[in-house]
């Protein structure tokens, strides 16, 4: 017989039903809070809700009207529609649900783009738009997340935060649903797919094209923010430092300008989805002081994998700072640590806050990384020299405009003469504004290049230079660099001695067969004892010696094949393309795909690149 339990709580209903767990929320009852404009369908209206009821704003939102000038900061400051706290009784991944009403017997229609946020796992949260206008009366299925017993979670029907987004129609608060559906949220079959970087400007594969199909789209935003104060400090402080009088307020970390100890903070991440994440370091403006360009950078990501490299903490405070795009797992937890070691003297190394936003199920996928671009304006740098910064704002401000895309996908990284050349961050929209048209990077840039073929005199304007000659040129420089690397750990002496085994048992095996079509097997086997004693001998040899043999092969190799090639340069050309290969996770047995960096992608376009237009990286432009 088949269990059955339920408990009502409120507005809060949990069900149990053999193995499986079930929370349900419904617009009724203590637990939702309501916003200002929470109005309770009525009659024959009301019967096509869950539970036979459900709230609607009749098209307001924060008490504004559609001639209302101010209506955008209201609805981005003002209360939630409706919120739902809740905690769930067991730790595990969830799918949660939404169900909305059809609206026969009412007097309105339900709008095709309410905001929904989720708070969820340990202070992370998602948001996106439902489509109410569509699959009304039944359970629709939104994403799969973690949550934990130990932390409350929230889901919000709300448009705060979000800047380019206009409220508009009815919204229904009717209920929501969380189904246990495993342990994690980890799923095995995406290993196949692990790469760390996207193969060049070639087409995404034909496996990965099914696999992005099989996202859902309804919550694009996955973002986890880690701040200081949640992180693992190792001999960092709080404490003012009075040659640096901003850190008296004492809201990050620090080395208090310490260099004789290692000072660090280690920001945790627990990924709740499997896929390709952007991780992001912000710091503060230091003002009097000065932060270092060096700051040393570790990540612990996919599955045991490590980076490292360095972030520039002197340059672009005050905004979110691209480290890389990587791999990471559900069940599987990663963590970047900050720390001054080989900072230069003087400089305050800064630790504030990470952030992790889920771009893509792949790193294979272009769409899920950043691209870099440059605008050249052939004006003299003069015009600008004496302010920078508000060139720079009312630069972003315009091409946005123009582009129609969110300002906040365009990162300016630099100004510099040569003329005026404007160095840009161009970052897919899910990042900072998931409610707006989602537009990958690319995407971005084609508007953008419109908007600058279409609009050269309007942004000449801006330089406060002469129009007349002025001359506006963008160009894509490709897949954004990352600041790190990848670290590989040296092999052990028991797996080179299990990769020498494996090679003298391939060796002796192809040697067999190829003797056997020949019919001089015993000879073939007297051979492969006298090449086995050949070289154990030559293991025991001075490790000198052994690279003297190996250089000299290959110079014989590159002299055969290549005719006055050094085996040097030989060597050099193989050390190239170990760097551009991928940081795969362990079990995966791609070996061939490019750097995180997009170094192949960064290379084509760079061939076809104008010299006076040459490639700078928006980072330290190190790849994995």
């Amino acid at each position: 017989m088949m269990f059955l339990q339920r408990l009502t709580l409120g507005s809060v209903v949990v069900v149990a039903v053999a193995s499986s767990l079930e929370l349900l929320l419904d617009d009724a009852g203590t637990h939702v809070r309501p916003g200002a404009d929470w109005i309770n369908a009525e009659g024959e209206c009301a019967k096509q809700g869950h539970g036979g009821g459900f709230h609607h704003n009749n098209g307001v939102h924060n008490g504004w009207t559609p001639a209302d000038e101010d209506r955008f900061h209201k609805v981005q400051h003002g209360d939630a529609f409706a919120v739902w706290n809740f905690s769930i009784s067991k730790d595990g991944c969830y799918w949660v649900e939404e169900f909305h009403p059809a609206t026969v017997g009412c007097e309105f229609s339900l709008s095709s783009r309410v905001p929904v946020h989720i708070h969820f796992c340990k202070g992370l949260h998602t948001a996106g738009l439902v489509d109410q206008s569509q699959k009304a009366g039944q359970w629709n299925r939104l994403v799969r997340l973690p949550f934990y017993t130990s932390h409350t979670a929230a889901i919000h029907l709300s448009a705060k935060g979000f800047h380019d987004f206009e409220a508009a129609g009815v919204w229904a608060a009717d209920a929501f649903r969380l189904t246990w559906d495993a342990e994690s949220c980890h799923h095995e079959e995406a290993e196949a797919d692990e790469a760390v970087a996207p193969p060049a400007e070639a087409e995404t594969t034909e496996q990965v094209k099914q696999l992005l199909k099989q996202e859902e789209a309804t919550l694009p935003l996955l973002q986890a923010l880690v701040d200081d104060s949640d992180a693992s400090i190792l001999g960092s402080t709080l404490e003012p430092v009075s040659q640096c009088p901003v850190t008296a307020s004492q809201t990050f970390h620090h080395d208090g300008l310490q260099k004789g100890r290692r000072a660090e903070a280690t920001f945790h991440f627990d990924p709740p989805h499997d896929g390709c994440y952007l991780v992001e370091e912000m710091h503060p403006q230091l003002n009097q002081c000065t932060a270092p360009s060096n700051t040393k950078v570790h990540v612990n990501y996919c599955k045991g994998l490590e980076a490292a490299g360095t972030v520039n903490q002197s340059a672009n405070p005050g905004q979110w700072t691209f480290l890389a795009a990587l791999p990471f797992y559900a069940g599987y937890p990663g963590k970047v640590t900050l720390s001054n070691e080989g900072t230069e003297s003087g400089t305050l190394a800064v630790f504030d806050q990470i952030r992790f936003t889920w771009s893509s199920k792949s790193c294979r996928s272009r769409d899920a990384h950043p691209r870099q671009a440059e605008i050249r304006m052939t004006v003299d740098f003069q015009n600008v020299a004496s302010r920078l910064s508000e060139f720079g704002s009312a630069l972003m401000t315009k091409l946005a405009r123009l582009a129609n895309v969110p300002a906040k996908s365009l990162r300016l990284t630099g100004l510099r003469p040569g003329s005026i050349i404007a160095e840009i961050l161009v970052l897919p929209s899910v990042v900072d504004e998931p409610l707006a048209t989602g537009l990958d990077a690319a995407q971005t840039i084609e508007r953008l290049r419109s908007a600058v073929v279409s609009n050269a005199a309007e942004l000449c304007a801006l330089t406060g230079g002469p129009v007349e000659g002025c001359n506006v040129e963008l160009k894509d420089l490709g897949v954004a660099r990352a600041s790190i690397r990848r670290v590989y750990q040296p092999q052990t002496q028991q797996e080179d001695e299990k990769e020498e085994a494996q090679t003298d048992l391939g060796s002796h095996t192809a040697m067999i067969a190829v003797c056997a079509s020949f019919g001089v097997l015993f000879i073939c086997i007297l051979g492969g004892v006298i090449v086995t004693r050949f070289r154990k001998a030559k293991r025991g040899l001075p490790t000198s010696i052994n690279e003297a043999s190996s250089t000299a092969e290959s110079k014989v190799t590159a002299s055969m094949e290549e005719g006055k090639v050094e085996g040097k340069v030989e060597e050099e050309k193989a050390e190239d393309m170990s760097d551009t290969h991928s940081t795969d996770c362990p079990g995966s047995d791609k070996q061939s795909e490019p750097s995180v960096s997009g170094d192949i992608d960064a290379a084509a376009d760079e061939k076809k690149s104008n010299p006076d237009l040459a490639v700078v990286s928006a980072l330290a432009g190190q790849s994995i």
